[in-house]
Parts: C-alpha cells; sequence; structure tokens
C-alpha cells in the first residue's frame, strides 16, 4: 500500500500529513531522526494511520520551506512510495 501525502502551506508555516498502513507508518515514526511529530488513528480503517510533520515557519520563503520539509520526509520515504499528493493552503497555487 502507497502513502498519501498532503501538505498544507500557509502564509506563516507549513506541515505535511500521511496517510498509509497503520505499521508502516508507526515504524516511520520509531526511527532515528524521524520526521514524524505525531501518529492518530484513521478513523475509517484501523489498519491505518496518519502521521504528520511539526510545523516549519516558512519566514516569506514557501517553496523554499516546503522542499526542506519534503527533503526530511524523504531521507525515510522514498518518492515512489507516494501514491498520491495534495498541496493546500495560501502558497497552494505556487
Amino acid at each position: 500500500m502507497k502513502f498519501f501525502l498532503g501538505m498544507d502551506v500557509g502564509t506563516v508555516s507549513a506541515k505535511w500529513a500521511l496517510i498509509g498502513a497503520r505499521d508502516r507508518i508507526e515504524a516511520l515514526k520509531a526511527r532515528a531522526n524521524s520526521p514524524v511529530a505525531e501518529v492518530y488513528a484513521y478513523s475509517d480503517d484501523p489498519t491505518k494511520a496518519i502521521a504528520v510533520s511539526s510545523y516549519s515557519r516558512i519566514q516569506g520563503r514557501p517553496l523554499e520551506a516546503s522542499a526542506k520539509l519534503l527533503a526530511e520526509l524523504f531521507e525515510h520515504v522514498s518518492a515512489d512510495e507516494i501514491g498520491g499528493a495534495i498541496v493546500t493552503g495560501a502558497a497552494a497555487k505556487l
């Protein structure tokens, strides 16, 4: 099962959420230097979970902040493991 990535890039901060198999999300959280700040149960399916990053202040540079957040995630998850992605927020149209 592939992960699904959502990223919110606002005017002040950016953050991502990753939905995937519960065991894979929990293993990602347990890794050294994990980019996962919190793990939440996925209410519609107990075999899935949601991982979220910490907020990252964008300091007027939304693209750079987003790229940094994604680079941290991709140190632990390959881009091939992402089945879909969406960006929301004030900077989503960039």
